[in-house]
């Protein structure tokens, strides 16, 4: 077995050779306890290694489980985004391509999804743009179903595959050649929402961001915010987005915020467009608690995650924003380049690869 990605416990990472290394050195102890001692008492011992390789598959309290390497797909969720322009003629391809392979596959091109779509599936392919793919996010985070996203949208910062690449690289990712990252989230709760009805509290979850806005678009906001038990400052600005790593290349790059490694531990909050030239964003531990309150009493704020439809409207309630305990396994193919995808999507320079001499 070999573990490829980083795990966590309460002492913090371990890199992958550690736990690797274990494994080797626990397999060597078993088959020479076997060759001494005799069979049954190696299989009593193997009776134990058993459940040790199961407890570093099972995801743990937050949902940061180590990953062995995938096993084949059998059973495929495909969501397809019509109106992205041939993205039908891609679906179609595609499910040729996993009907050839023995797969199951179900599909659907309601958003948002069905409820229980995604039970009971090994996978889940989006076709369509970063956007569709958040609208699935939460649906996959709480199933932890595998995520393969295929662009037909534009950046395409968190669709792995290009249509192009899609049918090159299908076939092997079915068979289980991929590796997944495990994305973090946020979730927010609101207090005191009222979007045409009573108060009442939300609780939302996000990929990319959260942020917060005055209602009406021209207006500025004044917020304070807290992170823990500290006071950080009184914002008086067009808005705050908090990002997580996976989204600082959205709105928060956008909005003069940093770039951010995907397995990073923290979130950023960035002003948008600060009466106060000096705001800048702000790194923060993932494991902060940022609560959130509007100090304008004719102001009402609007609340969006990973700027979905139907965000929430709320006065003078409190918004706490922290790490969701979910995480969203997301699918890469085997040869996947993080700074390979931002080069080529940001057009840095270098994006055609390292001079040579």
């Amino acid at each position: 077995m070999v573990i490829n990605e980083r795990v966590n416990d309460n002492m913090g990472f371990f890199p992958t050779g550690f736990w690797n290394e274990c494994l080797k050195k626990i397999c060597l102890l078993r088959n020479e306890h076997v060759k001494s001692v005799g069979m049954k008492s190696g299989e009593k011992l193997g009776r134990l290694i058993g459940p040790m390789r199961l407890a570093f598959a099972t995801p743990g309290p937050i949902g940061l489980p180590a990953h062995t390497m995938p096993a084949a797909i059998r059973t495929l969720a495909l969501v397809v985004n019509v109106q992205k322009n041939g993205a039908s003629e891609l679906a179609q391809n595609l499910l040729a391509i996993a009907a050839g392979a023995g797969v199951t596959v179900r599909t659907t091109d309601r958003f948002p999804i069905p409820a229980g779509f995604l039970n009971n599936c090994d996978a889940c392919c989006v076709i369509g743009g970063d956007g569709t793919l958040l609208g699935i996010a939460a649906d996959a985070a709480r199933e932890q179903v595998p995520v393969i996203g295929v662009n037909r949208g534009h950046l395409g910062f968190l669709t792995t595959l290009s249509a192009d690449e899609a049918p090159r690289h299908f076939p092997s990712m079915l068979a289980g050649d991929f590796k997944v990252s495990r994305r973090s989230l946020l979730q927010c709760r609101i207090d005191g929402c009222d979007n045409g009805g009573p108060p009442r509290s939300a609780t939302l979850s996000a990929l990319n961001d959260i942020v917060i806005k005055d209602e009406r678009n021209s207006h500025l906001v004044r917020l304070e915010v807290h992170a823990d038990d500290q006071f950080v400052t009184d914002y008086f600005s067009d808005g705050l987005i908090v990002s997580t790593p996976t989204g600082s290349t959205a709105y928060n790059l956008s909005a003069g915020g940093p770039l951010i490694y995907p397995d990073a531990a923290v979130l950023a909050m960035t002003p948008i467009c600060p009466h106060t030239l000096s705001n800048r964003s702000i790194i923060f531990p993932d494991s902060v608690r940022l609560r959130i309150r509007n100090r304008d009493p004719r102001a009402r704020l609007l609340v969006a995650a990973d700027g979905q439809q139907n965000p929430m409207l709320c006065g003078d309630g409190l918004i706490e924003i922290t790490l969701s305990p979910l995480r969203l396994p997301l699918v890469q193919h085997a040869m996947h380049s993080h700074f390979s995808v931002v080069r080529k999507k940001l057009n840095w320079s270098g994006s055609h690869g390292p001079v040579t001499e």
